[in-house]
């Protein structure tokens, strides 16, 4: 599973290539924190190489965030 999340990583990572956002969250990211943060944003799902099933994305603005504990 290592492998997958490594996967995962490097093709969100492009993705914001795409997106114009320099903090891209996926769906299982968000997910995990305690609450959700201001400036997160939709940015919808996307076919990512190596994976079978779409993965939502959010786009985060860190200048809206400076001050939110994120978990």
């Amino acid at each position: 599973m290592i492998g997958d999340t490594v996967n995962v990583a490097a093709r969100v990572e492009q993705l914001t290539k795409t997106t114009g956002d320099a903090i891209l969250l996926t769906q299982q990211t968000v997910d995990a924190l305690v609450s959700r943060p201001p400036g997160l944003t939709d940015r919808g799902s996307h076919a990512l190489k190596g994976k079978s099933a779409a993965v939502k994305v959010f786009g985060l603005d860190p200048a809206e965030t400076r001050f939110h504990r994120l978990g």
